[in-house]
């Protein structure tokens, strides 16, 4: 199943990884924050890295879908994409 993001959304593949992570040297706790690969943009997003990108974003305040393979996306806005690699 292909997903396409709409308006001002971002589908992201949930990258499932240990606890802690370190990004740009800075430690984050997965509790508060998310990463993954961009799958989709949707036309009215504004500042999103290109799809396939690896990113970090709000554990909070995005929709949980499953493909038929059983991959984890998250549904986020555009604002809660706080970072890239």
């Amino acid at each position: 199943m292909e997903y396409k993001a709409i308006k001002k959304k971002v589908i992201i593949e949930v990258i499932e990884k240990a606890a802690e992570v370190r990004f740009a040297s800075v430690k984050v706790d997965k509790d508060t924050i998310l990463h993954g690969i961009v799958h989709s943009i949707g036309e009215e997003a504004t500042n999103i890295p290109p799809v396939g990108t690896y990113v970090i974003f709000s554990a909070y305040g995005y929709e949980e879908i499953y493909s038929d393979g059983g991959k984890k996306f998250a549904i986020v806005d555009d604002d809660l994409v706080y970072g890239k690699r």
